[in-house]
């Protein structure tokens, strides 16, 4: 891991619009939260503490350190397992095709968040996604159907 990486997810990476407010939403509905990512464990802590968010997640997961990869349906399994929940009792937010998709494979409910970084497969993302927002607001809509129970 570079310093300069280190210093971008320190410094520089900002949260997704309203994602405070909906993280909110779900701890007080008393819904567990996790974090499975790709990204290296200190980038990924660093910017979870930048942004404040930290406190919302019981579990973190890092791909790494599970020998997988986002693309397989396998390593979903096993997070869902380590947080004692079925597959189909989590939902997945997600920026990347590759890993909506393995979630999906794996029988997760998948929610596509757009970013500028994938934005030509924003359609593919529609038609892979259970749901896909622009931004976390979307999701505070008293229309917008509650999302199943990641766990217990």
């Amino acid at each position: 891991m570079s310093a300069q990486a280190l210093e971008e997810y320190t410094y520089r990476i900002e949260a997704k619009p309203h994602v405070h407010a909906y993280l909110e939403q779900c701890r007080r509905q008393g819904e567990p939260m996790a974090v499975l990512t790709s990204s290296a464990p200190e980038l990924c802590r660093a910017t979870l503490q930048k942004n404040g968010l930290a406190s919302y997640f019981s579990a973190l997961f890092f791909a790494q350190e599970m020998g997988m990869e986002k693309r397989e349906a396998a390593l979903f399994r096993a997070a869902a397992q380590q947080c004692s929940a079925a597959p189909e009792e989590c939902t997945l937010f997600d920026d990347s095709p590759v890993a909506c998709r393995g979630a999906k494979e794996a029988g997760l409910h998948v929610v596509g968040v757009f970013d500028s970084i994938f934005a030509q497969d924003e359609d593919a993302m529609r038609g892979l996604c259970d749901t896909y927002i622009y931004d976390f607001s979307e999701l505070l809509s008293s229309k917008q159907p509650p999302v199943p129970r990641t766990g217990k």
